[in-house]
């Protein structure tokens, strides 16, 4: 799957567009009902479990910031290590 674009609004993702986030796993685009990387918990993960994901990209908006300690030791823990960065970096 390929990001055509993105802004603030969302993404376009194969000619569709979303709104606000979106976890691309599986061949598929899942939703994210979350604004900030704050708000994030492993619960928005939930499409990872099954799949051999050992490393998550993780687009923060204009710049990086750091997602919930717990979420992040939640995927620690079950062997995937996250990269926070600015949306256009990842």
């Amino acid at each position: 799957l390929i990001i055509q674009s993105y802004s603030a609004a969302g993404f376009r993702i194969r000619g569709a567009d979303y709104a606000g986030g979106v976890l691309i796993a599986g061949g598929e685009v899942h939703p994210v009902k979350a604004t900030s990387a704050g708000q994030l918990g492993y619960e928005h993960f939930k499409p990872l479990k099954g799949l051999a994901v050992t490393y998550l990209i993780l687009g923060c908006g204009a710049k990086s910031s750091m997602p919930p300690l717990t979420m992040l030791r939640e995927l620690k823990d079950r062997g995937i290590v996250v990269e926070a960065m600015s949306t256009a970096a990842a």
